[in-house]
């Protein structure tokens, strides 16, 4: 917001008289922004903001104008018909097979932490959950009966996540 902000006090406009086009206007000076503007450490790069970046900070404005009708401060929302910038879908690159045996193989399995670091290594890449959902993972999270892990995703929302059969007997043997 603090963006739009700054971009409609330039314009010497104030958010009471904001409109659909302002937002437009305001992704297409965005488009041009250079990456880490006005960031204390990091210096002015070449690149431009991307696209990604981009949606994220209107998806922010009109979650703020929608909330401004909901609490009635506006009688309609005059930015929810204003298209949101397009992004392109990323595939993410994963792991060979090769790359995820170096991987396991930098674990000393033949530790309580060594094994605890594979169990983990493999849990991770097993199921692909966020790092954060991992670590707060616990053993009455584990069914065995029917390999699922209960996750707390964000938004605390719980989700089942199932796991194969080289995580559930990794697990069981590092839980005896």
């Amino acid at each position: 917001m603090g963006y739009f902000a700054d971009f409609l006090g330039s314009e010497q406009q104030d958010i009471g008289t904001t409109t659909g086009n302002d937002l437009r206007r305001f992704i297409i000076a965005l488009q041009g922004k250079p990456k880490f503007a006005n960031h204390p450490y990091n210096k002015t790069q070449q690149a431009k903001l991307s696209s990604q970046s981009i949606e994220t900070y209107c998806r922010g404005i009109k979650a703020f104008f929608g909330f401004l009708k909901r609490e009635g401060f506006t009688k309609n929302n005059i930015i929810e018909k204003v298209k949101m910038p397009k992004v392109p879908e990323v595939v993410i690159r994963t792991f060979s097979e090769k790359e995820i045996a170096k991987l396991l193989a930098q674990t000393n399995r033949g530790t309580n932490e060594g094994f605890r670091d594979y169990c983990i290594i493999l849990t991770f890449i097993d199921i692909g959950i966020r790092l954060s959902e991992l670590a707060d993972l616990r053993a009455d999270d584990i069914d065995y009966e029917q390999n699922l892990f209960r996750v707390m995703g964000k938004g605390l929302r719980e989700r089942f996540v199932p796991f194969g059969r080289r995580v559930a007997k990794a697990l069981m043997k590092y839980q005896m």
